[in-house]
Order: structure tokens, then C-alpha cells, then sequence
């Protein structure tokens, strides 16, 4: 699917948006298949093309409160996600791709849940994405600066 969705139409650049689902509890995957998933897309797409943007933090409050409500959804701690993120960092490191650490930047905010929607605490609110968008235009121009 990269290749059809992604590298038949030559990007210059290709955003890769880590999410929470592939570090929770339901639908994860081992975080050492997480490791090799993201060096191969990096592999296909090519270091110097990919962008590597870490899982932003979650409300765990949010969170968890909903998985009482609602036992079946999907769950995740901060702790697990964490780890994710830095396999991330990690994989965008030896791979000497572009990296965005969301992750690190939002938690720099101690009310960094004000990003967050307030029905469960993982997905942005419009404050969120504004904050996404900031931070990816700064991140795109110091790209574009350093070719």
C-alpha cells in the first residue's frame, strides 16, 4: 500500500504520524516488530524524504476513565506509549531520517492536555491541530533551509 498510496507519485517528502493504536492494548503490535515496520516504510520511502513524527502524550486521565465506560475500547498507558516513542527517536537516529519528536515537545507544556479532545484524550482538538501545524511549518522550513 506505500507504494500505491505513497512513492508511485514521487513525493519530494513523505510525513509519517505515528499513532497511539500500534502501542495499545488491543490492537498493538510487539514493539520490536514496530522497530523493523518503521525502518523498512523509511527504507522504501528513503531517509532524506521521510519525515518521522513521533505519538504525541495522551490524557491518561481521559483515557482511562473511558476504557471503565467503554471496557472493549482501545487502551494505552503513557509508560507503553513512551517506549514506542523512543524506538522512534531511536529508528529515526540510525536511520538518519527527519524526525519531529511531538512527543517531547508537547509534554515541554504541562497543560499539554488542553491539545487533546476531552472525550478520550488521545485524538488533537482544533487547539491541537493549530499546534501540529505550527510546529510542522517550523520543522518543513528548517528542512527546506538545510537542502
Amino acid at each position: 500500500r506505500l507504494r500505491s498510496d505513497v512513492l508511485d507519485y514521487s513525493p519530494d517528502l513523505v510525513t509519517v504520524l505515528l499513532g497511539t493504536a500500534d502501542a495499545s492494548e488491543n490492537k498493538g503490535i510487539d514493539i520490536k516488530e514496530y522497530e523493523h515496520n518503521l525502518s523498512s516504510i523509511i527504507k522504501q520511502i528513503t531517509p532524506e524524504k521521510t519525515l518521522l513524527i513521533s505519538s504525541p502524550p495522551i490524557n491518561q486521565a481521559l483515557l482511562s476513565a473511558r476504557k471503565k465506560v467503554f471496557p472493549n475500547s482501545n487502551f494505552v498507558t503513557m509508560e507503553k506509549l513512551e517506549k514506542y516513542v523512543q524506538v522512534a527517536t531511536n529508528v529515526a537516529y540510525l536511520t538518519s531520517c527527519h524526525f519531529c519528536n511531538l512527543w517531547s515537545l508537547m509534554r515541554a507544556d504541562l497543560d499539554y492536555s488542553r491539545f487533546l479532545k476531552t472525550r478520550d484524550g488521545v485524538h488533537f482538538n482544533e487547539q491541537g491541530y493549530e499546534l501540529l501545524t505550527q510546529i510542522l511549518s517550523r520543522k518543513l522550513l528548517s528542512i527546506k533551509c538545510n537542502q
